[in-house]
C-alpha cells in the first residue's frame, strides 16, 4: 500500500510538472508571437519614416520649390522691392533683416 502511495505521489508530481513545463512553453510561444508582431510593426513604422524623409527632401529641394512657385505664377523680386533694414543689436550681435513691397528709402529704429 505505501508502495502504491509512492507511484500515486510520484504520477503526480511528473503530471504537475508536465503541465507547467507546457505551461512555459504556451507562454514562450505567446510572447513569441508579440514579438514578431511587434518587430513588423517596427519594420512598417520604419519604412514610413523613410518615405516622410524622401517627402519632406522633396520640399526642401530648392528647384521643385522654384518650379511650383512659377506655376503659381510667382516671380522673384526685382531690386526695388527688397529693403535691408538694420535692427538694434541683441546681446552683443548685429542683426538685420529683410522685407519684400516696402517703399521709401532706407529705414532706421528709433
Amino acid at each position: 500500500m505505501a508502495s502504491r502511495m509512492l507511484v500515486l505521489l510520484l504520477v503526480c508530481v511528473l503530471f504537475s510538472g508536465l503541465l507547467m513545463q507546457i505551461g512555459w512553453l504556451s507562454s514562450i510561444s505567446r510572447q513569441s508571437k508579440e514579438i514578431d508582431g511587434l518587430a513588423r510593426e517596427i519594420a512598417e513604422m520604419n519604412a514610413t519614416a523613410d518615405n516622410l524623409r524622401v517627402t519632406l527632401s522633396q520640399y526642401h529641394n530648392l528647384d521643385v520649390i522654384q518650379t511650383k512657385a512659377t506655376e503659381l505664377g510667382m516671380t522673384l523680386p526685382d531690386n526695388t522691392q527688397i529693403r535691408v533694414i538694420n535692427l538694434p543689436a541683441g546681446m552683443g550681435q548685429e542683426t538685420s533683416a529683410q522685407a519684400a513691397g516696402l517703399t521709401g528709402g532706407n529705414e532706421k529704429p528709433e
